[in-house]
């Protein structure tokens, strides 16, 4: 197996590992639909240094401890599916990641959780419960993928990318756009040559896209982030975020709507595997 970047696996159950799938690829933007405050930015400053637009970003999620997404709308398109869905969330930082996917008639039928070593996956319909550390999963999925990086979609946030390396950004290029600031960093991982970039917006200081690119292997990642609002006027979150990743010709689009986001309250989702559950490794 090509162990290089990130690929697509079509040989197991739709709802359990392809919402697994692309919660580690993909996923997530964060908003609120109570008292929208819609922002729009404005022009970048051409004479800002690099370092105060990184910190800017960084500041505007450090105080976040937890966060509680209620009725995530997603939906989920590729050459032989189009479906939608919906789902629950709930983050602790840099402790773990549970989803809650409820497809029809409030009836969960899968949860995920990603702690900072492993995935465990709940499929309510067989009883059983899938379970992996994020290098098994890697190697088996072609997937590069850590803890760091899932939560760091998940909260709109900036990573360095590939994984091997300390989290900073002294080696990506900067440049400044009309309307956003540009990272780019070039590099060799596992022999690919890989491309990582991203854009923070001005003003609000929000990463609103970033592209993963192995040149050679024919594979892209990329995330765009828009329709930013202002939540409990100290946050700032994107109201959508819209994924797209091409493997070799095989194209997939994920978009996420949020209609409900508690930031730092005592809303939560707990995860138990039942005693009757088999647990198999994957």
């Amino acid at each position: 197996m090509n162990k290089c970047g990130f690929g697509y696996k079509s040989n197991y159950h739709f709802i359990t590992r392809a919402f697994c799938y692309l919660s580690l690829l993909l996923i997530i933007g964060l908003s609120s639909c109570q008292s929208v405050e819609r922002l729009f930015t404005g022009l970048t400053d051409s004479d800002i240094e690099k370092n105060m637009i990184l910190i800017n970003a960084e500041e505007a999620v450090a105080d976040i401890e937890t966060i509680y997404l209620r009725r995530l709308n997603i939906d989920f398109k590729d050459r032989n599916n189009d479906r939608s869905f919906r789902a629950n969330m709930f983050i602790e930082r840099d402790s773990v990641i549970i989803i809650s996917v409820i497809p029809v008639m409030g009836i969960e039928l899968v949860r995920v959780m990603f702690d900072k070593s492993d995935i465990y996956i709940i499929d309510r319909i067989n009883q059983e419960v899938s379970r992996s550390d994020y290098s098994t999963f890697s190697d088996r999925y072609n997937v590069t993928l850590d803890f760091h990086i899932l939560q760091s979609i998940f909260t709109n946030s900036l990573f360095s990318y590939p994984l091997h390396e300390d989290y900073n950004f002294n080696d990506y290029n900067f440049s400044v756009e009309e309307k956003q600031y540009k990272f780019e960093r070039k590099y060799l991982d596992s022999g690919c040559n890989v491309e990582h970039h991203f854009s923070v917006l001005p003003d609000i200081y929000k990463v609103n896209n970033f592209i993963i690119d192995y040149i050679i292997d024919n594979k892209t990642l990329e995330v765009d982030y828009s329709s930013f609002i202002k939540v409990d006027d100290d946050y700032v979150f994107p109201e959508t975020i819209e994924l797209k990743s091409d493997y070799r010709g095989r194209n997939h689009m994920i978009r996420m709507n949020f209609n409900s986001i508690v930031i730092n309250g005592e809303q939560t989702i707990f995860f138990q595997i039942p005693d009757s559950y088999e647990v198999i490794d994957f």
